[in-house]
């Protein structure tokens, strides 16, 4: 049987599911908080040890870098050469950074980010080559599919103390930005002002969710009192094709799609 193992890293989080390469079937799901105080090889050190199925050979491996040190560039302005520059208008960089990018064809754009270098160079010490990408990849591909037969529709993404909003026109990316958010407060503000510089009003438009909302939770309740409609992306048909908790797959969309 071939086999893929997909993870999801953070500073405080790894997560990793092993598929059937073909089928896509999970075979295997583990999510582990990690001690962002002490040192990341020591830290995998301890996942491996404990987990002895990552110690198994997989025919791929995909790593997804989970942060909000990126941005999108037009493929009309990008240049290999110059990533860092895009990032200095978004976030602090420094000379030790290192950059990449992903190509996002569908948009005629890039993805340009600083990915976590400490988990590259360790998985690579484990598994030889292996691809990776920024998980707002995947995210604004999966969104660009859901839009292409849509006026207008408005995305929220939510990871842990991360949310991104992506509004596409007609299939055309209108909008996009990351946000650190540490409140549902701060969610709420960032959700307003966008559809605000965009004239986009809620009395129409439907606020789409995906990510690690819950039904009821604080966060929707807070939306609820000043956005009408509100879709949350149905999970759970999802969740039974690839034999995850909705629950899980709320908290780890990225690593199903």
């Amino acid at each position: 049987m071939q086999k893929k193992i997909i993870f999801q890293v953070s500073p405080t989080k790894v997560s990793y599911a092993v598929c059937q390469l073909f089928s896509g079937e999970v075979l295997h799901f583990k999510s582990v908080e990690i001690d962002p105080l002490k040192p990341v090889e020591s830290e995998l050190d301890l996942l491996f040890d404990k987990d002895e199925l990552l110690n198994a050979s997989f025919d791929e491996v995909e790593v997804l870098h989970n942060n909000h040190l990126q941005t999108i560039v037009p493929n009309e302005f990008f240049s290999e050469d110059r990533l860092g520059d895009f990032l200095q208008y978004t976030i602090k960089v420094y000379p030790t950074d290192y950059f990449s990018s992903d190509e996002l064809s569908n948009i005629q754009a890039h993805n340009v980010y600083v990915p976590f270098v400490v988990f590259n160079n360790y998985l690579l010490e484990k598994f030889g080559a292996f691809t990776y990408q920024h998980i707002y990849t995947p995210l604004i591909e999966y969104t660009q599919k859901e839009s292409l037969t849509d006026d207008l529709k408005f995305w929220v993404y939510k990871s842990e103390n991360q949310s991104a909003i992506i509004v596409f026109k007609e299939g055309k990316l209108l909008f996009f930005n990351a946000y650190e958010i540490l409140s549902k407060e701060d969610l709420l503000y960032y959700i307003l002002f966008v559809a605000e510089q965009l004239y986009i009003s809620f009395e129409e438009q439907t606020l789409i969710l995906l990510g690690d909302f819950e039904n009821e939770n604080d966060y929707i309740l807070l939306l609820k009192k000043y956005i009408n409609q509100i879709q949350i992306i149905e999970t759970q048909l999802l969740a039974k094709k690839i034999q995850l908790s909705a629950e899980q797959l709320h908290q780890h969309f990225m690593l199903a799609l």
